[in-house]
């Protein structure tokens, strides 16, 4: 996926994992953002290259969040709190035609 556009939604709510930029040494003057707007990453540099021609390969992962010796990625996060919501959600009971509860 790329940038702002298509992959907005998926960086801005944590579930792109991977980052990898091509800085080149040249002003065009136009151009799309490599992020999109409003978007809160807290990255760190994993892998880097230097080209002769002056462009820089950066690779970046999203730092892991927590304490404790325990971490978590903001997708994991995401998933922990999608599945304490579902946990809250409470199981339906089978229910007669009548209005009874049917027995288990």
């Amino acid at each position: 996926m790329f940038g702002p556009t298509t992959a907005r939604e998926a960086i801005c709510s944590g579930m792109v994992d991977d980052f990898r930029f091509f800085v080149v040494p040249m002003a065009v003057g136009a151009g799309l953002r490599a992020l999109p707007d409003h978007a809160h990453l807290d990255l760190e540099l994993v892998e880097h290259r230097i080209f002769g021609n002056g462009t820089a390969y950066l690779h970046y992962r999203p730092r892991r969040l927590g304490t404790g010796g325990h971490t978590e990625t903001p997708q994991e996060a995401l998933v922990s709190r999608v599945r304490s919501s579902l946990a809250e959600v409470p199981t339906h009971r089978e229910v007669s035609m009548f209005g009874g509860e049917l027995s288990s």
